[in-house]
């Protein structure tokens, strides 16, 4: 009788071990999901660059565009890459976040931040600051560096009302 208590109570705490997620965890959802860059010009998804190796390593690639076409309507490219074999890549789906990882303080460093303006790749970090905002810093030999706020794409747009029947 002994030994089905026990392995009710074992089934019971490995139940409970599993449900509740590690500290870890909670900060990796806080800085993955789809985010708005600064400007709302595109979309970015953040997630684990390798999807078996959840929390180790963030990278992020374009989902959206606000311009996604140039003026012919075709699918705006990689233009600026120094690759040139890399040129014609569309610019969707390219990947320009890449090898972060979580230090000690929560903030995700290391990485690398591709720029298509411009076609160069900056070192970078990325760290939650709350209330749906991501800061994403980007730096040029770690002396010339910016910093962007991007926010949730869910967020973005809250609290904003339609206005029926306005005219322009």
């Amino acid at each position: 009788m002994n030994s089905i208590y026990m392995n009710i109570s074992r089934v019971f705490i490995l139940s409970i071990l599993v449900s509740v997620p590690a500290i870890g965890d909670l900060d990796y959802e806080d800085v993955t999901g789809t985010w708005a860059s600064s400007g709302f010009g595109s979309k970015v998804q953040i997630e684990a660059c390798d999807p078996a190796d959840l929390p180790t390593e963030l990278c992020g690639r374009i989902t959206w565009l606000w311009n996604a076409l140039d003026e012919n309507g075709t699918a705006l490219t990689d233009a600026n890459n120094s690759d040139r074999a890399a040129r014609g890549r569309a610019l969707i789906g390219i990947r320009i976040l890449s090898g972060f990882r979580k230090d000690s303080d929560g903030v995700w460093r290391g990485g690398k931040v591709y720029n298509p303006d411009d076609g160069r790749t900056y070192s970078g970090s990325i760290q939650s600051t709350g209330n749906g905002l991501l800061e994403l810093k980007g730096c040029a030999l770690k002396i010339f560096c910016q910093t962007q706020l991007w926010r949730r794409t869910r967020d973005v747009c809250t609290g904003t009302t339609t206005l029926e029947g306005a005219s322009g």
